[in-house]
């Protein structure tokens, strides 16, 4: 599933390179990509078993939540290792331009400049 959001992604960039929607729709899409991923390593790292057609499954990995995902990765464990950090600084990065893809309008400025 990961993989095919982010070639969504990907050809929402491509098919609208001048479209404000489809670069919105594909970072948002990205966005969703990196949680799916998260959501799965979670899942696998904490349950013995990896079959993804259990309840216990599917509560594990349904367990992530969006809001605290930021302040999760500001806070130790996740801080003290740099590999974790540079994920975690982009992973908040992305949420942070999904949440600004998904709420606020376009500006025209900025999409003027991404167009360049």
């Amino acid at each position: 599933m990961v993989s095919l959001l982010l070639e969504a992604a990907d050809r929402l960039v491509a098919e609208g390179p001048r479209s404000s929607a489809f670069k919105r729709r594909a970072v948002s899409t990205a966005h969703y990509a990196v949680f799916h991923a998260l959501a799965s390593v979670r899942a696998d790292s904490l349950l013995e078993s990896t079959d993804r057609d259990t309840d216990e499954y599917e509560r594990v990995y349904r367990a992530l939540e969006h809001g605290p995902l930021k302040s999760a990765f500001g806070r130790e464990p996740l801080t003290d290792r740099d590999d974790f950090r540079r994920i975690g600084d982009l992973v908040i990065s992305l949420q942070t331009e999904r949440h600004r893809a998904d709420y606020l309008p376009p500006r025209q400025k900025c999409i003027l400049e991404a167009n360049r």
